[in-house]
């Protein structure tokens, strides 16, 4: 007996060992009952009557029963959560489906209000959960091979299109006429219903949905090729590129269903010059032994391909609800190329957005021109208004039932809202446009070969932050339904208190909600956010809730705005990016606040007191300020090789910038012993008067150090012309009565004196043709407030004086008091040469002493 258990378990281990590595490359499978996933379902919209379909398919040769089935929310059968769409049971071998949003120009519409198109003019979104069963995908395979499973139902399709037949649009074969499902997938092209091979090139596009654009979810690879044994037509994911699979696995990939068919000469190949712009489908033929005629089969190329996706058979029930996101951006004008991007699972199951870095994603160009084909028969009023939908199927070789079921978060014409986030950094020094605040790119969407230690993505300890959340409504007839309930998880690492130091802070205010283009007054407010509207949620996260108005007009806005300070424990820290909710009967989305680092701070002291006193541009003792600086990091750290840069601004101009050089990487950086010279401001350069200076420094990463602003007064003498870099003169149509011509507008002319008296003298050549400087007009002449007129050419008079030395600082306005008929005038002699004249004005202002 003893030696008996031992064989057992030895035989065990082993058993064991095996099947383990039979199954490395497979999902541990558990089976899940329908009405299980559907309680399940993730949030979605309310569906009401924004989607349409028809009961059964019919062609001249059959008919089939439209699979697709509406479970509205807290339905007898499923008691499910939300409305749910059923494309396809996991009963019926053989099945299409197809459902469309509700057009209002269909014959049995029962609202004419009703209109839910894809507008191809302005910007569109669609986003929901999709559920493909619970298969394996590639259970006995290698998931490295480019292979599926087999018994996986077909797959999935979202279509936009123009089909004159509308609604009852769906595949059927260019050859027999009947409806064709498998891995059509209810829009692809097919030469017959049932697969069967045919002895001639058919057309296949003929048979599919027309003037159509269609983004598939292809859940199983049909790639067999077609031999006198097996003679199906079920090869569309088969073709290969220079030796290359195309497709791998589960995959989505693009194309236009309707499109030509051409002829390969390589069994299995897609030429060089494939023009995949007018083709879609590609045949390739065989001649079974002792035939003398061949029978074609008919691969596909897929455009834009993600593969090797998982679409089916997760272990835990709240994965098994997949998020999708279109997003349409229609053609520059004069052009026809749209951008679309896709993006598969940019969510989790509980709605917060995955790691962008981590979607499935692709982004690409199509045409059209191709969706807008009226057919004789369509009566849709406005070819860019296209209608949309899903549809589905199965029934191939290889394939299986599963039920597929989708619940939409949002739809293009119902409320089509655009949400995004952004983040600015209220501390840091912009140089490109002189102002204090700067973009903060978000950091999870960094390219793969780009830097995190780049300045977009950081800001400073103690940095005044602004976090931006908008939301702009593009389009869509059903608004909203209510009021959008909108939940902020804000970022980690940020003091949300009220700033005291603000207007908006000094009553307990930390950001606001700005709304416009509301058709209301009323609505077209800014209402503050308190402090006291944030709470703490059970983890200890802050949660901000607030209730946006109802939106339905396009180019309406709702901006929300939170201010706070970066306060992160120690530097260098990662900040994630925090899940904001939007919700409302016809409109749900998701976003991610940015993410960023926050980075020990540059700090910038002076050893002087800021009020600098008194200089004098007499003294040599005392006409110049030493600005005594200091850099360093809070925490001491070490400055890197690439350089700072101190600002100066006297009296709010910015004046100069000076790298300060790192390459020794100190920790502590004297200025003054490194750019002396940036630091010394003579009285004469500063000029008689009280001024302000402030400096500030600014590092690699734009972190910015707290300006320090100093007083200085100067006394002594000051001489300085303030004037116009340009002049101009009334245009002149003919020879003036009066004998010369007059200014345009106001001259500035001023003197700003101290301590000094002056004189003003100007002198000019004659004004020449730009375009031929042998044709003179003029002379400019001077002429005082007695009538006596001087020439401004071959002399110099006197503009202006002053012959007292008054200690006080004046301006003297010349141009100002200067009257229509005197002061520097145009002498007009004679009918002159069309066209623009100019001169240079020299002017000369002399110390009187």
């Amino acid at each position: 007996m003893k030696k008996s258990t031992k064989i057992n378990l030895i035989v065990s281990v082993i058993t064991l060992l095996f099947v383990s590595a039979f199954f490395s490359n497979s999902l541990t499978v558990m089976a899940f009952d329908t009405g299980d996933v559907y309680k399940a379902a993730p949030e979605g919209v309310a569906l009401n009557d924004y989607m349409d379909y028809t009961a059964q398919f019919t062609t001249n040769k059959d008919s089939m029963k439209n699979q697709a089935t509406i479970y509205r929310a807290n339905s007898a059968t499923y008691n499910n959560p939300y409305d749910i769409i059923q494309m396809m049971n996991g009963t019926d071998k053989t099945q299409l489906s197809s459902i469309w949003g509700t057009r209002s120009y269909d014959s049995d519409s029962a609202n004419p209000k009703i209109d839910n198109y894809f507008d191809l003019k302005n910007k569109q979104s669609v986003s929901a959960w999709l559920y493909f069963g619970d298969r394996d995908p590639y259970k006995d395979v290698d998931y490295n091979s480019s292979d599926t499973a087999k018994n996986l139902p077909d797959g999935l399709a979202f279509v936009l299109q123009n089909d004159s037949r509308g609604k009852n649009a769906i595949s059927y074969g260019a050859n027999d006429g009947k409806l064709a499902y498998g891995q059509t997938l209810g829009v692809w092209g097919s030469g017959n219903s049932d697969a069967s091979v045919n002895s001639s090139v058919l057309s296949i596009g003929s048979g599919a949905i027309k003037n159509s654009f269609a983004l598939e979810f292809d859940n199983l690879r049909n790639s067999t090729v077609s031999t006198e044994s097996n003679s199906k037509d079920d090869y569309f994911d088969g073709m290969k590129k220079q030796n290359s699979d195309i497709t791998k696995g589960q995959h989505m990939a693009w194309g236009y269903p309707g499109a030509s068919t051409i002829e390969t000469s390589t069994v299995g190949s897609i030429p060089t010059n494939f023009d995949a712009s007018q083709n879609t489908y590609l045949s390739n033929k065989y001649r079974p032994l002792f035939s003398i005629s061949s029978y074609y089969y008919y691969g596909m190329n897929h455009q834009g391909v993600l593969p090797g996706l998982y679409f089916s058979g997760d272990s835990q029930l709240n994965k098994v609800w997949h998020h999708f996101t279109l997003n349409y951006t229609p053609p520059e004008s004069g052009s026809t190329m749209a951008t679309v991007q896709y993006i598969f699972n940019d969510k989790n199951y509980d709605g917060t957005p995955t790691e962008f870095n981590e979607w499935d994603k692709n982004t690409v160009k199509i045409d059209i021109s191709k969706l807008m084909t009226l057919d004789i028969g369509n009566s849709n009023p406005d070819p860019y208004k296209v209608r949309w939908g899903f549809t589905a199927s199965t029934g191939s070789q290889y394939s299986a039932p599963s039920p597929f079921a989708i619940v939409i978060q949002e739809m293009p014409n119902v409320a089509n809202i655009e949400v995004s986030t952004k983040l600015f950094d209220l501390s840091e020094y912009n140089a490109a446009d002189n102002t204090w605040e700067r973009e903060i790119s978000d950091l999870d969407r960094k390219g793969s070969n780009e830097s995190s230690n780049n300045p977009k993505y950081n800001v400073a300890n103690g940095d005044k932050l602004r976090f931006e959340y908008d939301l702009n409504y593009i389009s869509g007839f059903a608004g909203t339904g209510d009021e959008i309930a909108t939940t902020l998880n804000l970022p980690d690492s940020v003091d949300f208190s009220a700033d005291p130091e603000t207007d908006l802070g000094k009553d307990d205010i930390i950001g606001q909600i700005k709304y416009a283009n509301f058709a209301a007054d009323e609505d077209n407010q800014t209402i503050p956010i308190y402090a006291s509207e944030v709470s703490t949620d059970s983890d200890g996260n802050q949660v901000l809730h607030l209730n946006l108005h109802k939106m339905d007009t396009a180019n309406q806005t709702a901006k929300i705005e939170l201010f706070g300070k970066a306060q992160a424990k120690t530097t260098p820290t990662t900040v994630k990016g925090e899940h904001a909710n939007y919700k409302s009967i016809h409109f749900i989305d998701d976003a991610l606040s940015p993410s960023f680092i926050i980075n020990d701070p540059l700090q910038l002291s002076t050893k002087d007191d800021l009020n600098l006193g008194t200089i004098n541009t007499k003294d040599l003792n005392n006409n110049q300020v030493n600005l005594n600086l200091t850099a360093d990091y809070q925490n001491g750290s070490k400055f890197d090789k690439n350089n700072f840069t101190l600002y100066t601004e006297i009296d709010g101009q910015q004046l100069n910038s000076t790298v300060v050089s790192t390459t020794d990487q100190q920790t502590t950086y004297d200025i003054a012993n490194n750019i002396g010279n940036s630091t010394q401001l003579t009285a004469e350069y500063l000029g008689v008067g009280e001024h302000t200076i402030k400096v500030w420094a600014v590092d690699y990463l734009n972190r910015t150090s707290t300006p320090i602003t100093y007083n200085v007064v100067v006394q002594g003498t000051q001489l300085s012309l303030d004037i116009d870099p340009e002049y101009f003169f009334q245009d002149i149509n003919s020879q003036s009565s009066k004998g010369y011509v007059n200014r345009k507008g106001v001259w500035k002319v001023k003197v700003n004196s101290t301590d000094t008296p002056w004189t003003l003298t100007a002198s000019a050549d004659p004004l020449t043709l730009k375009t031929d400087s042998t044709q003179e007009l003029g002379p400019l002449f001077y002429r005082d407030k007695s009538g006596n007129d001087q020439s401004l050419v071959d002399q110099s008079p006197i503009i202006a004086s002053d012959n007292n030395a008054d200690p006080t600082t004046k301006v003297t306005d010349i141009g100002g008091n200067w009257g229509i008929e005197d002061g520097i005038l145009l002498e007009s002699i004679g009918v002159k040469q069309a066209g623009e004249y100019g001169s240079i004005i020299n002017w000369n202002l002399i110390n009187s002493l």
